[in-house]
């Protein structure tokens, strides 16, 4: 039986008799109360405009929440003081789709941490997988009047390498030709594949025909993206059919979300959308139902007897929309059509600034969402309708991916079919394994840092880093709510940024700690170093996700390579158990000019100044013992070329130096919103040369949906490039005259935000 309190030292040492024992706990209160956990009723205030009745799906970052169909809900938190979030997904059964959170904090309430019992890391898994992964696209390009862009849903699609004719996915199905299908996005992700020059095989009309549509060309040691690749959208002829059609409140029918994956009809993508149908005359079926992309589009080869495309999502009334005579046969542009029963459900928020959602502990206390402040629709961030947008470039993993990972790399014992883990490490295990304080090895030196970065998160960060050799090395950084702006964006008040580190110190606030490990695990990645990363909640547990600019959860790893890169990830990670330990990802520099600081009101320890030579050796460690790229190398260098550990802000790449534009657009735009993470890319934001389709990702402009306006790909930074670099000075005007210059422009001189899908 274990007591709620320890003995003084004094009397352990004393080694009283027995009898000295009972009488003691003799004159004891002796009653053992288990320790009631932390519960909190959640609830949602939602209404439709139409009167549809609604669908409630629940989910928390941590503790343990009732997924149940009703607006209000019971949620377990775990012990401890932390920030904890619940989402719920609310749905119309008409295509409407709603997330919205709601924190908790439990500093200074609830029940103290317990140690939990000592989880020794399994080894990474032994067996690296073969072949690297590949990642493209299927887009249907129709040379129209207007241009149109869909993306191709469940598209059947098989690599061949063409020298050897070995197929991928491997042909071991029931019925082959074995195939993936394109998703939401038009993606199809193959992993395993053999280097070389592939064939790319597609089904347009969804059969189990394949004919060659394009080729790619699959270096050995690094995965091929279509960010990276040579991969082209497949162009479609002007007989193709192809149109678009939304909801009432201007967005696609239907919702993505991996984080409530289950809840939308699929246990593993989470994806569900409107379809399409091809009829004749008579209403006959000729082509589908095909699944809507994305963005509402949808694509039928051209059909002569074709009369009429039917439209239908969920339980609203299908839209029938005629075509013209003879455009069956002809092919030609569908306009886009609304329907008008389909609208997402509108959230009542109980004041003007706050969404009605609201989580109340058993004493009362009332918390409300969201935890940062809404943009209302000002944010540029408000005005981009694509799903799932941030933290997302390089692919979005599931629960049962994330789950897989942590398992290849040691960190759990066993995955169950949702995902759900069993055999999980704890933060002290991992820094017990890694010897971090307080289990410090000799000669070990762990160096400190704290401070806001208040250019990527906005989140306040207590960041620890030791290096034993040039091939082991770990650190970890505690993510604690940032500073309060009136937009998500912007930057903060000195005194604000005072009340941010002043509320981390004292541990509160806390979201989450991400640890990184870079070292050699005895028989795996043929005995080369290689990185980790974890999650650990406010509690110390492994979590499989986190919300690091509170715009969604997102799963491990994806959410860490989109800025750490990965040579070997193309997300999502595999769900089968296959995926590899090793991702290619790399420890971050400090960049101290995209950092805010507390003042000396705070602690003269803090500043950044003081707080300078802590940093420099935290640089060298990452240059020089953890993997790093050669372009991170060259910028750790520059900043201190100086030899001393005051870093220079100002330092430009040589091959940034050619013209005062470039030089000026180095500094105040890509250090600012491009470099932190660019620098840990396979192929790393040249130097010297134009940026291959920046102007697409940045400014828009691109014939495809999927790359328009996703750089930056971090909310808070995404947002401050289009307000303005923060409080900072303009970001357009300099980018498009320094895209003007570089002849890169995709269309048109001028970077433009669309608010439409």
């Amino acid at each position: 039986m274990s007591l709620p309190f320890s003995f003084p030292s004094s009397l352990r040492r004393a080694r009283l008799p027995l009898l000295v024992l009972v009488l003691l706990l003799g004159c004891l209160p002796f009653v053992v109360r288990a320790l009631s956990p932390i519960q909190a009723t959640v609830s949602v205030v939602a209404t439709d405009p139409n009167g549809y009745p609604l669908s409630y799906h629940w989910r928390s970052s941590d503790g343990t929440i009732v997924d149940q169909n009703a607006p209000t809900t019971s949620w377990t938190l775990p012990n401890g003081p932390g920030v904890h979030l619940a989402y719920v997904m609310v749905s119309n059964g008409h295509g409407g789709y709603t997330e919205r959170r709601v924190p908790v904090i439990t500093d200074g309430i609830g029940n103290p941490l317990t140690a939990p019992a000592a989880v020794v890391l399994d080894a990474p898994a032994a067996a690296a997988p073969s072949g690297e992964s590949v990642r493209s696209r299927i887009t249907s390009i129709g040379q129209l009047a207007n241009g149109a862009t869909v993306d191709l849903t469940d598209i059947p699609v098989a690599l061949r390498n063409v020298a050897t004719g070995q197929m991928f996915p491997p042909q071991t199905c029931a019925a082959p030709p074995c195939t993936v299908k394109t998703d939401l996005r038009g993606e199809f992700v193959i992993h395993g594949v053999t280097p070389g020059q592939l064939a790319v095989l597609c089904a347009f009309d969804r059969s189990s025909t394949l004919t060659t549509c394009d080729q790619l060309n699959l270096s050995n040691g690094r995965a091929l993206a279509w960010e990276y690749g040579t991969a082209q959208p497949v162009v479609f002829g002007p007989n193709d059919l192809v149109g678009s059609a939304l909801g009432a409140d201007g967005r696609p029918c239907g919702g993505i979300s991996r984080y409530f994956s289950a809840a939308l009809g699929g246990a593993s993508v989470g994806e569900l959308a409107a379809t399409a149908t091809l009829l004749d005359s008579t209403g006959a079926v000729l082509q589908g139902p095909v699944r809507l992309d994305a963005y509402g589009g949808y694509e039928f080869l051209a059909n002569a007897r074709a009369a009429s495309v039917r439209i239908a999502c969920e339980a609203a009334t299908p839209l029938s929309v005629p075509l013209p005579a003879g455009m069956g046969a002809s092919g030609g542009f569908i306009a886009a059509s609304v329907m008008s029963n389909v609208a997402h459900p509108v959230i009542a928020p109980p004041t003007a600034a706050v969404p009605g959602m609201t989580a109340t502990l058993a004493n009362g206390t009332v918390f409300k969402g969201p935890l940062l402040p809404a943009g209302a629709g000002s944010l540029p961030s408000d005005q981009q309708f694509v799903p799932n947008r941030f933290f997302s470039f390089l692919g979005i993993d599931t629960r049962i991916g994330s789950c897989q990972y942590y398992k290849a790399i040691g960190g759990v014992q066993s995955c169950d079919a949702q995902g759900n883990y069993s055999g999980a490490i704890s933060f002290d295990d991992w820094k017990r394994s890694e010897k971090m304080s307080p289990y410090v090895a000799a000669g070990g030196v762990e160096h400190t840092a704290s401070y806001i970065n208040r250019v990527d998160l906005n989140l306040t960060r207590r960041h620890h880093l030791v290096s034993y050799n040039a091939n082991q090395t770990a650190g970890y950084v505690c993510n604690h709510l940032g500073p309060t702006v009136k937009l998500v964006g912007l930057d903060a008040a000195q005194a604000d940024a005072d009340t941010a580190v002043s509320a981390a110190l004292s541990g509160n606030n806390l979201v989450a700690c991400v640890a990184m490990d870079y070292r050699v695990h005895p028989g795996v990645n043929g005995g080369k170093p290689f990185t980790r990363f974890f999650i650990f909640g406010p509690d110390g547990s492994l979590l499989p996700s986190i919300n690091l600019d509170f715009e969604d959860e997102k799963y491990v790893p994806g959410v860490c390579v989109a800025c750490h890169g990965g040579d070997h990830y193309i997300g999502p990670y595999p769900e089968d158990g296959s995926g590899r330990a090793d991702l290619g990802a790399h420890f971050l520099p400090f960049d101290l000019a995209n950092f805010a600081f507390a003042s000396s009101a705070v602690s003269s320890t803090l500043s950044e100044s003081a707080q300078e030579p802590e940093l420099f050796q935290m640089n060298q460690i990452v240059a020089h013992s953890s993997g790093a790229t050669l372009m991170a190398q060259a910028l750790v260098g520059g900043w201190y070329a100086s030899g001393t550990p005051h870093v220079d802000k100002t330092w430009v790449p040589p091959g940034w130096q050619d013209t005062t534009n470039n030089i000026a657009w180095y500094q105040n735009v890509y250090a600012r919103h491009c470099r932190t993470c660019h620098v840990n890319m396979p192929d790393a934001f040249p130097i010297g040369a134009n940026a291959v389709h920046f102007t697409a990702t940045v400014c828009g402009g691109y014939h495809g949906h999927w790359r328009n306006h996703t750089m930056p790909n971090s909310m808070v930074t995404f947002n401050r490039f289009w307000l303005g670099g923060g409080n900072g000075p303009d970001q357009l005007t300099p980018t498009e005259k320094w895209a003007s210059d570089g002849s890169i422009i995709v269309n048109g001189t001028n970077c433009y935000l669309t608010t439409a899908p």
